[in-house]
């Protein structure tokens, strides 16, 4: 039973229940869930009439098989559905019409990336930035975590920190359990947090480990989500709106390269002779 019968719970998803349930539903039932499967997130946009013409089926349908999903009525069902739109999944984003631009396809896109960053800069305070900046370089070791896309946002941090300073790691380790790698974590270490949507429930226990160690925390999220970033002492959002259903990461990118760009001067003569030792070893080896 529902405890707020005009919402479902937030781990209640239109397709979840359709999926669970589809072998019950009767023939006229499957058309309507199988058209609500191929967009989902098309039901935050149509009346229960409208949806009705699309799938071919009576109106009565679709408020039979909502309650069969389990949602107290079809604007609970159009809640869920825009939950999940806004929430980031790809799939409830899809649309049945692209998007109508007079402009090429590329330069649309272009445009966006561009209008990312810009929402981006002014949104910045320089002194948090400094701030930040001085924390990658003073800290004793400085850890990365990220989860599904971010994982690849914190592996590209990673290598460009490690340019200029050491004890820069990945969070796990390869092969290891994160109780494993979490132990290592000490008071004057920095841990950097890729937080872009959709976020994964273990990042909050491990921020909460981090905090417990005494471990200062660098959140970058995106603009679009709850702040989770409870603890951090330095909290950055990126625009990540996008023309396809999936985000778009150039602010994110900007950002770290940022960051990198004001490490490898705040490291000083340091940074350039690490950086010079590099450059010496891949001529030694042959690597490049």
């Amino acid at each position: 039973m529902l405890l707020n019968p005009t919402i479902a719970p937030a781990t209640k998803t239109l397709t979840g229940e359709i999926r669970a349930r589809y072998d019950l539903l009767s023939r006229t039932e499957r058309r309507l869930a199988d058209a609500i499967l191929d967009f989902p997130g098309e039901l935050a946009s149509y009346t229960a009439t409208e949806l009705a013409g699309l799938a071919g089926v009576p109106k009565v349908t679709v408020t039979r098989l909502v309650r069969r999903l389990g949602f107290a009525s079809f604007e609970a069902a159009r809640i869920s559905s825009r939950s999940a739109s806004d929430g980031g999944s790809p799939l409830y984003r899809l649309r049945k019409e692209p998007d109508t631009t007079d402009l090429p396809v590329w330069s649309a896109h272009v445009d966006r990336c561009i209008g990312n960053i810009e929402k981006l800069l002014p949104a910045l305070d320089p002194a948090a930035l400094d701030s930040a900046v001085d924390a990658l370089a003073k800290a004793r070791s400085v850890w990365l975590v990220g989860y599904r896309n971010n994982q690849y946002l914190a592996g590209y941090a990673r290598w460009q920190f490690i340019q200029v300073r050491d004890r820069v790691h990945l969070l796990p380790g390869a092969g290891e359990t994160l109780g494993e790698s979490l132990t290592s974590l000490t008071a004057g270490d920095l841990l950097v947090v890729l937080g872009i949507r959709r976020r994964v429930p273990v990042l909050k226990r491990i921020m909460a480990a981090a905090t417990a160690a005494g471990v200062g925390i660098l959140w970058i999220g995106d603009a679009h989500s709850p702040d989770e970033a409870a603890g951090a002492t330095w909290r950055f959002a990126c625009e990540t709106l996008s023309l396809s259903p999936l985000d778009n990461h150039v602010a994110p990118m900007a950002l770290l390269h940022l960051l990198s760009a004001g490490l490898l001067e705040r490291m000083g003569a340091a940074g350039r002779k690490r950086l010079a030792h590099i450059e010496a070893l891949h001529e030694d080896l042959d690597e490049l």
